[in-house]
């Protein structure tokens, strides 16, 4: 089961924590960024398994000299991204989880 929202807001009121195998997170969103919603996300459920998918190698490395430094670079997915290597991607992650 897939649940998809459109607004960071709305999928942080949603959220349920361990739910979710994989939260997949776009970095760039309008209100907050994935960076603050996986801020949001951890303080409800620290072990929630999270990714990133971004189109800015820009933005992803900013991002990464700051607060994010910890973050594993394999929890990043560039777009754009085949459906083919998303769902491997995916499932490479849950299984490491």
């Amino acid at each position: 089961k897939v649940d998809t929202f459109n607004d960071s807001q709305k999928a942080l009121s949603n959220f349920k924590p361990d739910y979710y195998d994989l939260i997949i997170l776009d970095i760039m969103m309008p209100k907050m960024d994935g960076f603050e919603l996986y801020n949001e996300i951890k303080k409800k459920d620290p072990k929630a398994n999270v990714c990133f998918l971004t189109a800015s190698e820009w933005y992803y490395e900013e991002f990464r000299k700051r607060e994010y430094a910890a973050l594993d670079r394999n929890l990043f997915l560039q777009k754009p991204i085949a459906n083919e290597v998303l769902l491997k991607e995916v499932n490479r992650m849950i299984s490491s989880a």
